[in-house]
């Protein structure tokens, strides 16, 4: 997939963080940018799996390892919450959740909406995703 340059350095610097830091067990791709149908004007959206998901939203400094935030926003989709940021020159949506969303059995129609309209895997090593998309397929 030919992906713009700040996106591909966004999924680098992601997976540099969750190696360094370890607080973040899985990201998901979800969204045009996942299916292939994007535009440069659209958000990227993203689902991190960490066993603590309030420390995450609450001490949210981490973006900033992202790029120059212009401005970041709390949002909630069902039983994923997360942070909407706003860079300089891409804007992103970072859905957190627990491990145990991908592994709800049987799969709620909301996770079952996301996964069938398409997801690329961008870090799992535990593979809380691989495991989900057997679920499904």
């Amino acid at each position: 997939m030919n992906y713009p340059e700040e996106v591909l350095y966004l999924f680098d610097d992601l997976i540099a963080h969750c190696d360094k830091s370890q607080n973040i067990c899985g990201v998901l791709l979800v969204g045009s940018y996942a299916t292939g149908d994007f535009s440069n004007s659209e958000d990227i959206d993203l689902v991190l799996l960490t066993d603590k998901p309030d420390e995450l939203l609450v001490s949210n400094e981490w973006v900033n390892e992202f790029g120059i935030v212009q401005n970041k926003s709390v949002m909630t989709f069902g039983p994923i919450q997360g942070l909407k940021v706003k860079y300089t020159d891409k804007e992103v949506d970072f859905g957190i959740t627990t491990p145990h969303w991908a592994s709800i059995t049987p799969l709620d129609d909301q996770t079952k909406t996301i996964i069938k309209r398409g997801v690329k895997i961008i870090y799992d090593p535990q593979s809380h995703f691989k495991n989900l998309l057997e679920k499904m397929y």
